[in-house]
């Protein structure tokens, strides 16, 4: 059976564990969860752990690049035992059939590694053209990021702009589809769909750092688009 494993990168939100867990398994039977913690955020651990998922406490303390370090670690991990692995958060809702809408559109687009999502928030995932939550095959690995082997997201970004290097990325190999019906809800202050907090908040300290980080970085994959022919 195809299986996907959902991965959880989450810092001091321990209300979050057993809501995300039940949305996910609510949504497939297939889908499960992976929640990634930070060392000495106790409350969270137990939280996570509580809800019968795996768990991983990572061996670093938090910082910045936390997000894409924990995403690579537990994917790492999960593509051993399954065959897609979800970029997934703590404040999404997954509606019904959102993995069956991936994987028909994986095979559409002519086996496309990297599928997007409709976060019913973003204008531009909700358009096509970007995801900020993302299925991901297991066999993306070997092609790394733009300039690094064995890693799917670059950890040189605070925070920001990590997604639009990925998704940019797998465009520019043409490897990326779009799934427009499949429906995973980004339950984010700025659609007034959740309340802002200490962790979003710290995700925003660096943006400016981390768009002039993308717009150099930008020169390492646009060479591919003009490949493409």
């Amino acid at each position: 059976m195809t299986t996907v494993c959902v991965l959880v990168p989450v810092l001091g939100r321990p209300h979050r564990a057993a809501p995300t867990a039940e949305t996910v398994r609510g949504s497939d039977s297939r889908a499960s969860v992976l929640f990634l913690c930070s060392p000495g955020d106790t409350d969270q651990i137990a939280a996570a752990r509580a809800t019968g998922e795996s768990v991983i406490v990572v061996p670093w303390t938090n910082g910045p690049g936390d997000y894409a370090r924990k995403m690579n670690l537990g994917y790492s991990t999960a593509r051993a035992r399954h065959e897609w692995v979800f970029l997934g958060a703590d404040d999404i809702f997954f509606h019904p059939g959102w993995f069956d809408a991936c994987l028909r559109e994986h095979v559409r687009a002519a086996y496309a590694c990297v599928v997007g999502t409709n976060d019913l928030g973003n204008q531009r995932t909700m358009r096509g053209h970007h995801s900020t939550h993302t299925l991901v095959h297991r066999g993306y690995l070997d092609c790394g990021t733009i300039d690094e082997d064995g890693k799917i997201l670059h950890e040189g970004y605070s925070h920001n702009y990590v997604d639009d290097e990925f998704i940019q990325t797998a465009q520019a190999r043409r490897t990326y589809a779009h799934a427009h019906d499949a429906l995973v809800e980004h339950l984010h202050p700025n659609w007034r769909k959740g309340s802002d907090d200490a962790t979003y908040q710290l995700g925003m300290q660096r943006f400016q750092d981390d768009r002039i980080l993308y717009e150099r970085r930008r020169a390492l994959w646009e060479p591919l688009w003009r490949r493409r022919g």
